[in-house]
């Protein structure tokens, strides 16, 4: 896994206000098979819990293959910021 400084700067921002905020990854079922989805929130037991570049990052079991080679980064215009998975398969 890698992350931008967009990414870096995204989830800083996004967890200032709580450090119990973190940023997890997860698995939705699709008829197109398994959807990843990004959230800021707090993790859940289940999850894998991951210490990179100075954060705390959770991936549910289902997709944490699926991110071993993604690269974390960011839409930063305010209109349409959010994470953005780079790499994933």
């Amino acid at each position: 896994m890698k992350i931008t400084y967009a990414g870096k700067q995204f989830i800083q921002k996004a967890t200032s206000n709580d450090e119990t905020l973190k940023l997890r990854f997860y698995g939705v079922r699709s008829q197109r098979g398994m959807i990843i989805g990004a959230d800021i929130d707090t993790l859940i037991e289940s999850d894998h819990v991951i210490e990179f570049e100075g954060f705390q990052i959770g991936i549910s079991p289902e997709v944490l293959e699926n991110l071993q080679r993604a690269t974390i980064h960011a839409e930063l215009h305010p209109k349409q910021e959010g994470i953005i998975l780079l790499n994933c398969k």
